[in-house]
């Protein structure tokens, strides 16, 4: 779960990360605790934005299924 600010964060040229961005990421991802995931994929964000200022927020909440 997450909120626009993460897809519509914007680096210095105004380009978005999108949601294609945070799909790669989310798949390289899959076999990780969910602690992992989220470090990764605000890095990945924030990466990418660079020194460009922080327009929204970035909420990002991931779950972890442990099943029987």
């Amino acid at each position: 779960l997450f909120s626009d600010g993460l897809t519509e964060a914007q680096n210095l040229m105004g380009e978005l990360f999108g949601d294609s961005r945070l799909s790669s990421v989310a798949l390289e991802c899959a076999r990780l605790p969910a602690a992992k995931v989220s470090e990764k994929v605000l890095k990945a964000v924030k990466g990418f934005v660079g020194p460009a200022p922080q327009s929204d927020d970035l909420t990002l909440v991931v779950l972890e299924y442990q099943g029987p």
